[in-house]
C-alpha cells in the first residue's frame, strides 16, 4: 500500500515539471498522425521515468480489458493525474479533442491551447516551489552551515572556559569545557547527517525536470584509475598519521577528499563536456526548425531545405550536424532519412531525445507531404521555444533561492573553520607553556575534526544545490561534487596555513 502511494507520489511530482515535454511529444505525434493510440506510444518511447509507465499502463490496460477503449483509458489517466494537476488534465483532454478535429486548423488550435495550458500552469506550479523554498534552505542553511560555525568559533573559547587558572595554580582539576569526543560527535557526525536528511526530505518535494540528458559513460576506463586513486588515498592517510605533528593532518583529509574529488571529475568529465554540447545543440533547435519549417512552406523540399539551412547557421553545432547530412546526400546518394537515422545515422542514438524524436517526425512527415512537414516544423518550433523559456525561468528562480548555500559551504565556511583553528593552536600553545592543557584536545586532532566537517558539509550542500537547480541529473552532481570538494579542503587548507603563519 505504502509502495503503491510512493509510486503516486512520483507521478505526481514528474507530472508537475515534465508536462510541457509530454504535451510537446504527443502534439508532435498528432500532428503526423491524428490517432490517440500512436500519440500515447509515441510520448511513451521518448519518456523514461513514472510518466513513461504511466503512459505504457493506458494501452496495457486495455489490453487486460480493463477499459473497452483508448480513449476511456486514457480519460481515466487524465483524472487520476488531474488530482494532482488540473493543468495537466485540462491539457491532456485539449489533446484527445485534437485528433477529433475534422480539419488541419482545428487541430492546431487545441494543440495550442494544450501547451498553452500545462505551460502556464508548470510556470506557476515551479513558481509556487521556488517560493516555498524559502524556509526550508533557511533552517538547511542554519542547521547545516551556520550553526557549525558558530559552535566551531566559539570552540577556543569555550575550551578557555573550561580551564579555571585560579584553581590550576592550585593543583586542581580541570573545569567542565566541552568534551572533545562530543566537539567530534556533533561536528562530524551529527550537523552533516542532520543536513543531508533535511535536505533530502527537501528534495523529495522537487518537481521533476522539463528536460534531461543523460550520457551514459559505459566507455570510461574507471577500474584502474580507482585503484590507483585508492591507493593513493591509503598512502596519503598512513603518510599523515605517521607524521601528525606537521603536516599529517593535512594529508588525512587530503587522503579523502582528493581521491574522492579525482574520480568524480574524471569520470564525469567527458559525459559534462558532450552534455553542455547537446544542451548548446537544443538552445539552437528552435532557431533551426524554424529556418526549416519556412523554406519546406515556401515551396522548398526537405533536402534543398536542410542544404539551405546548413549554410545559414554556419558556425553552430546543428549546422556543422547539418552539413554532415548535406555531404551525405550529395556525395553518397543517401536520402534525407538515410543521412538522420540509417546506418550511423547523425540523430541515431542523439542523447536528446527531444531533438531525436522531433527530426523522426520531420522525415517521416516530409515523405507524404512537405507542406504540412513545414507547417508541423514550424508549430514545434514555437513549443519548443515556449518549454526552452520555461526551462530558463525554472533554473533561474532556482538558484536565487540556493546559491548563497553553495558559496558559503564551499568557501566562506572552510575558511571561517581555518581561522578558528588558528585561534585554537595559539590558545595550545599557550596553555601548554602554563601546562594547563588538561581536557583540550590536541590542534592536530582539531585541524582534522573541523577539515573532515568541511569536506561533509560541502558534498550535502552541493548535493543539494545541484539537484535542487538541475534535478536528478547525475553527471551535473557527481561534477559539482567533485569541484566542490576540491574547492572546499584548498580553501580550508589555505586558510589554517595562512592562520597560522600570520599569528606565529
Amino acid at each position: 500500500m505504502r509502495e503503491s502511494s510512493n509510486a503516486e507520489k512520483r507521478i505526481q511530482l514528474e507530472c508537475q515539471g515534465r508536462a510541457p515535454e509530454l504535451i510537446g511529444y504527443m502534439a508532435m505525434s498528432i500532428r503526423l498522425s491524428p490517432s490517440l493510440t500512436r500519440a500515447i506510444t509515441f510520448a511513451a518511447r521518448n519518456m523514461e521515468g513514472p510518466i513513461g509507465s504511466g503512459l505504457k499502463r493506458i494501452l496495457w490496460n486495455v489490453y487486460m480489458r480493463k477499459y473497452h477503449s483508448v480513449e476511456d483509458s486514457f480519460t481515466a489517466t487524465a483524472n487520476e493525474w488531474g488530482k494532482a494537476n488540473e493543468d495537466l488534465k485540462r491539457a491532456l483532454f485539449a489533446v484527445k479533442s485534437a485528433t477529433l478535429e475534422g480539419t488541419d486548423e482545428g487541430r492546431e488550435r487545441s494543440l495550442d491551447k494544450a501547451m498553452d495550458i500545462v505551460i502556464s500552469g508548470t510556470k506557476k506550479k515551479m513558481e509556487e516551489f521556488a517560493s516555498s523554498l524559502s524556509t526550508p534552505t533557511t533552517i538547511l542553511f542554519a542547521l547545516g552551515i551556520l550553526l557549525p560555525m558558530i559552535l566551531g568559533a566559539m570552540l577556543p573559547m569555550v575550551s578557555l572556559g573550561g580551564l579555571d587558572l585560579s584553581h590550576r595554580a592550585e593543583g586542581s582539576g580541570n573545569g567542565g569545557g566541552i568534551h572533545p569526543l562530543l566537539v567530534v560527535l556533533l561536528m562530524d557526525v551529527v550537523f552533516p547527517l542532520a543536513a543531508f536528511l533535511y535536505a533530502f526530505h527537501i528534495l523529495s518535494g522537487r518537481p521533476g525536470v522539463v528536460s534531461s540528458i543523460q550520457i551514459e559513460s559505459k566507455s570510461d576506463p574507471l577500474r584502474w584509475t580507482v585503484l590507483l586513486l585508492v591507493v593513493l588515498g591509503m598512502s596519503l592517510g598512513v603518510f599523515g598519521i605517521l607524521n601528525l605533528s606537521t603536516f599529517g593532518p593535512y594529508l588525512i583529509i587530503w587522503s579523502a577528499a582528493l581521491p574522492a574529488s579525482v574520480h568524480l571529475i574524471s569520470r564525469t568529465h567527458r559525459r559534462k563536456r558532450e552534455r553542455e554540447k547537446i544542451l548548446r545543440m537544443e538552445e539552437e533547435f528552435p532557431d533551426v526548425l524554424f529556418q526549416l519549417g519556412t523554406r519546406i512552406s515556401e515551396g522548398a523540399p526537405p533536402e534543398k531545405a536542410v542544404m539551405e539551412t546548413a549554410r545559414s547557421l554556419k558556425g553552430t553545432l546543428f549546422g556543422d550536424l547539418l552539413r554532415s547530412a548535406q555531404h551525405r546526400m550529395i556525395v553518397f546518394g543517401h536520402t534525407l532519412e538515410r543521412a538522420f537515422f540509417g546506418e550511423a545515422g547523425l540523430f541515431e542514438g542523439l542523447p536528446s531525445k527531444r531533438i531525436g524524436a522531433t527530426m523522426r517526425s520531420f522525415v517521416e512527415i516530409a515523405k507524404k507531404d512537405s507542406v504540412k512537414a513545414g507547417q508541423m516544423v514550424i508549430s514545434t518550433s514555437d513549443h519548443l521555444q515556449e518549454i526552452q523559456r520555461l526551462d530558463e525561468d525554472t533554473r533561474r528562480n532556482l538558484r536565487t533561492s540556493t546559491e548563497s548555500m553553495r558559496m558559503t559551504s564551499l568557501l566562506f565556511a572552510p575558511i571561517v573553520m581555518g581561522v578558528t583553528f588558528s585561534l585554537y593552536s595559539l590558545l595550545y600553545e599557550t596553555f601548554t607553556a602554563m601546562g594547563q592543557t588538561e581536557g583540550m584536545m590536541s590542534p592536530s586532532i582539531f585541524l582534522i575534526v573541523l577539515g573532515v566537517y568541511v569536506v561533509l558539509i560541502a558534498v550535502v550542500a552541493t548535493y543539494f544545490v545541484t539537484a535542487i537547480q538541475k534535478g536528478p541529473d547525475r553527471t551535473e552532481r557527481d561534477h559539482s561534487i567533485g569541484t566542490g570538494l576540491l574547492v572546499s579542503v584548498v580553501a580550508y587548507t589555505i586558510s589554517c596555513l595562512a592562520g597560522q603563519a600570520l599569528i606565529t
